[in-house]
């Protein structure tokens, strides 16, 4: 059946207005773009703030800042607990998008009564200013938060995407001013994956390394356009880039206005780095993948190592993310730790978290990931600095009651390292194609910066660095559709008059389904070629680095490409966890005895969930607050004993408190705290008799 030609007409004018709309949305955007580069601090938190520090020393400043941010009003903030700091990433973008909505890794810090710090940076980096300089800058900021709070934990640190492994090595710095570091979407074993996937980690191989981006930068007279990297970013999904974001706009032009705009507000707000800086990154990082190989120095020639970490790393990625997947952001525990004891024996307490459907920038962008994971990292905080030793995997669940997390709950469940490699992880054969892309961009870069760097920097000016910057695709797309361009000067008339006549097609209008068939029709065209360019991406970069011949020339062909793992013997040196057992289960008082018995009690089903966090509460409340250095290590202690050998940590219970009346004492505490948690279950109520029994009591006996 034909449709009525009145349908047509509807579609035609509800299409050209929409398509004058769209063209005024990108006017705003544009617009939107040249005023966010003006502003000298250009965060879009949508929080108040007020400056602390600033990066401006007199031997190495940075273009980084340190911001306390301002509880909104009716927000209940604690300055004695836990401050939170947290880092964005400098990746292309301008700071702010840990607090780019209320619903956000700020917002869940502040429900939950934490004081909230906030590190961003300008939109150009320093005089001189090299990646190494800003870790070391920011252990200046980390200082700061911890003199204002004298009273409180150390602070608990979040670092996004390229912020997390410049965070984490502020840590390995300086590790006494941290409590638990997160995370969020950091690739830090930048060469893993699996075959098939991932295409963005042969990128660096591809174009020959370090040198590209080194000549860029002196292109741009020492500064790196942050462009580039969006456009890489881009790159990845041409189809959404190049179609399916402003079709979106466009096919529902009267509601996503003010969605789009706002997320343009950031994505539109392009920095620089300098080109040392973006040549440290590409070669210690994205090509070298030096960091956790311990292969990269501060200024006094220490060097970075993740083993010097005595806080909980906690680990929060996604299965859909193609910039930093699982394999990259977890791969580093194989390659420091040869087996699961040795990262216990070392005295280090990783956790991580897996999402299993967002993207990369939903990981620290997105309302519905803050209302669930960072909702829950927030409220745990002050609980996962005590998890002992050892990897855990903390499992985001929903309840219908109310818990810490507002409707979910963080399960801490105790993994190995089979749970690690299940995600994916590179042979040997793999990882030794990447080393030779690494030898090749080293030979590359150095042959560049003797024979070409002079000449180019000596001939570069800020003129033509302009121009270059200017000429980015990524920066045409906002400067082409300013206002003050001579034709855009008749869309802001045109677009109200539109408006004012909005006349949508109708939703069953048979011409609006084409539409969107056709629409979909493009994106599977994208999808098909973004499809065979990663194929062929990822077969030429075997194909060349693989290559026995080009392994030979660079010097790869014999060597072991894997860093080599701490062995228990080198781990023993750090701590040797059979003598601190013998010793932790028969050494202690009350309180190592009641921490031990509440631990036992709850911990049946080998996880840790909110009745722990519950129950320890109420037994310290209970008892007056502990300092927390004290009370750290008696929770990790008994942590320790039980996962041991829970049996003998139980009989040792007697030896602990020999006194008849404190015994009665325990199982009367140990109630009230069991109460406190919940509900008290069969299997609880079993584990509880089975503490009664080895006091020589009864449940029956506790006393008031």
């Amino acid at each position: 059946m034909r449709a009525p030609p009145w349908d047509y007409a509807d579609y035609l004018i509800d299409r050209l207005q929409r398509s004058w709309l769209l063209l005024d949305v990108l006017r705003l955007r544009g617009d939107q773009q040249q005023s966010m580069a003006q502003r000298p601090y250009a965060t879009v938190l949508s929080f108040e703030y007020e400056m602390i520090l600033d990066g401006q020393t007199p031997e190495h400043p940075i273009n980084y800042y340190l911001l306390r941010v301002v509880p909104p009003p009716g927000t209940q903030v604690d300055d004695g607990k836990r401050p939170v700091v947290i880092v964005d990433p400098r990746a292309g973008q301008g700071p702010g998008i840990a607090g780019f909505h209320h619903e956000s890794e700020i917002g869940d810090a502040f429900a939950a009564g934490h004081p909230v710090y906030f590190i961003g940076f300008s939109a150009l980096p320093k005089l001189g200013q090299t990646f190494v300089d800003v870790v070391a800058g920011q252990v200046r900021f980390f200082e700061e938060v911890v003199r204002r709070h004298p009273n409180s934990p150390p602070p608990f640190a979040i670092g996004n995407c390229q912020a997390g492994y410049q965070t984490l090595m502020v840590t390995m710095m300086r590790p006494d001013l941290f409590g638990p570091v997160l995370l969020a979407g950091s690739p830090m074993s930048y060469w893993q994956g699996n075959r098939g996937q991932y295409p963005m980690r042969y990128a660096g191989g591809l174009s020959g390394g370090a040198w590209l981006v080194r000549f860029l930068g002196d292109l741009g007279c020492g500064l790196f356009d942050g462009g580039y990297l969006i456009g890489n970013f881009d790159n990845l999904n041409p189809g959404h880039t190049a179609f399916g974001e402003l079709y979106d706009v466009f096919a529902k032009i009267d509601k996503e206005t003010d969605r789009y705009l706002r997320f343009e507000e950031w994505w539109g707000d392009l920095v620089f780095l300098g080109a040392d800086e973006i040549t440290y990154l590409v070669e210690k990082h994205f090509v070298g993948d030096k960091l956790m190989r311990r292969e990269t120095f501060d200024r006094e020639g220490h060097a970075f190592d993740v083993r010097k970490v005595n806080s909980p790393i906690i680990v929060f990625t996604s299965l859909k993310d193609n910039i930093s997947p699982p394999p990259q952001t977890l791969g580093w525990i194989l390659d420091t730790y040869a087996e699961l004891d040795d990262l216990r024996d070392a005295g280090q307490t990783v956790l991580y978290c897996v999402d299993p459907g967002v993207g990369h920038l939903a990981i620290f962008v997105s309302p519905k990931v803050a209302r669930r994971e960072h909702a829950v990292f927030s409220q745990l905080a002050d609980f996962i600095d005590v998890v002992p030793p050892g990897l855990f995997e903390i499992v985001i669940e929903e309840v219908s009651q109310k818990t810490p997390g507002a409707g979910y709950v963080g399960v801490i469940k105790p993994r190995t390292f089979d749970d690690i490699r299940a995600f994916g992880r590179n042979s040997v054969a793999d990882d030794r194609a990447f080393a030779t892309a690494a030898r090749v961009s080293e030979v590359l870069l150095a042959s560049y910066m003797l024979f070409m760097h002079p000449l180019v920097v000596q001939n570069s000016q800020r003129t033509t660095a302009e121009a270059l910057w200017a000429a980015n695709p990524v920066r045409l797309a906002y400067t082409l559709f300013r206002s003050s361009l001579p034709w855009m000067i008749p869309v802001p008339a045109i677009s109200a008059a539109v408006s004012s006549a909005r006349a949508p097609a109708r939703p069953e209008n048979p011409f609006v389904a084409m539409e969107h068939s056709w629409a979909n029709a493009v994106l599977a065209g994208f999808d098909t070629f973004s499809a065979l360019r990663d194929t062929w991406s990822e077969a030429s970069f075997f194909a060349f680095y693989g290559s026995p011949f080009v392994q030979a020339l660079m010097g790869t062909a014999r060597t072991n490409p894997r860093p080599k793992p701490l062995s228990r013997v080198e781990a023993g040196a750090h701590r040797n966890r059979d003598k601190q057992a013998a010793r932790v289960f028969e050494s202690g008082g009350r309180l190592e005895a009641e921490v031990r018995a509440v631990i036992y009690v709850l911990e049946g089903d080998q996880q840790l969930d909110e009745r722990v966090i519950l129950a320890l509460e109420a037994l310290f409340d209970a008892r007056g607050r502990t300092a927390l250095s004290h009370l750290k290590d008696v929770v990790r202690d008994q942590f320790l004993a039980v996962h041991l050998d829970a049996d003998r940590s139980i009989a040792a219970l007697p030896t602990l408190i020999p006194n008849r009346a404190e015994q009665h004492a325990l199982l009367h505490s140990l109630r009230e705290a069991l109460s406190a948690a919940g509900p008290v279950s069969a299997a609880t109520l079993a584990r509880e008799q089975a503490i009664a029994q080895s006091l020589g009591l009864t449940v029956s006996d506790e006393v008031a």
